[in-house]
């Protein structure tokens, strides 16, 4: 048995031993009370004391270094010696370098990058966000993106075509590049005439380059006659006077073809 059980023991015995009266209750004996003195000495200096003091060490909860330091800077602040010496810290990583962020940022094709590390995966110089592309291999430079699909090539504005196209004059266009290149307008009525491989609608071809019809005013084109000193289409040229279409032999004055009847009545 423990000796401080046995101890416990014999105190008990000594109690019950007593006559049960109204006096103060029962003092211990010295005997009993130096061996209490010297169990409570041995308790305290045995091992099973220090794996207790041990245990409850491990057992009570562990603080990060960051709420420690946190303590330390509350502790400081309430003294009046603030420190706080922690650096910036950016959410924003460069793709390239994987490093923080701090400035400028350039944000393509879903990624970040410092502005000196978003270059050209071709040619290797810096390029801006407003002129790139993505390729295979990564952001692309304009240039490098056009020779690379050359190709596939609009015939306008020398970007790639990556979507619905349109041919004429024998090359292909982005839908929204097939426009006048005069007045940039739409060919609603898809009518075109083309001038050194561009479109342009009827009415900025006749004012541009036009040569018109002399007897109807809309553009020579088609099967066409040269005479009297202008162009006709081969429908319009007929007699002034009769309207009868000439073929062959025509007779002019001032400037506008006649048939011989019509012309010697001018005589």
């Amino acid at each position: 048995m423990d000796p401080l059980d046995e101890l416990m023991k014999e105190l008990e015995l000594q109690d019950s031993a007593q006559p049960l009266t109204n006096s103060s209750p029962s003092i211990p004996s010295s005997a009993a009370m130096g061996r209490l003195r010297n169990c409570d000495k041995n308790i305290r200096s045995s091992n099973s004391c220090g794996n207790l003091t041990r245990l409850r060490e491990e057992l009570r909860p562990k603080r990060s270094a960051s709420s420690e330091r946190l303590d330390e800077m509350w502790k400081a602040f309430a003294n009046g010696k603030p420190e706080f010496n922690a650096k910036p810290v950016s959410l924003d990583l460069c793709c390239t370098c994987g490093k923080d962020i701090h400035g400028e940022i350039i944000t393509a094709f879903g990624k970040k990058y410092h502005a000196e590390h978003f270059l050209c995966t071709t040619c290797n110089k810096i390029i801006s966000s407003a002129d790139s592309f993505y390729d295979v291999n990564g952001p692309t430079c304009k240039p490098c993106y056009t020779s690379i699909n050359s190709l596939n090539a609009c015939a306008y504005c020398q970007l790639p075509i990556e979507t619905n196209s349109i041919s004429a004059i024998g090359t292909k266009w982005h839908e929204s590049c097939f426009v006048c290149n005069h007045c940039c307008n739409p060919f609603s009525d898809g009518k075109f005439f083309a001038q050194e491989g561009m479109p342009y609608c009827p009415a900025c071809y006749r004012s541009q380059f036009a040569t018109l019809c002399a007897a109807c005013g809309d553009v020579a084109s088609g099967s066409i006659i040269k005479a009297c000193n202008q162009t006709w289409h081969s429908q319009c040229f007929v007699c002034t006077t009769c309207k009868t279409s000439i073929d062959g032999v025509y007779f002019e004055k001032a400037g506008m073809p006649y048939c011989f009847p019509h012309y010697q009545e001018l005589l």
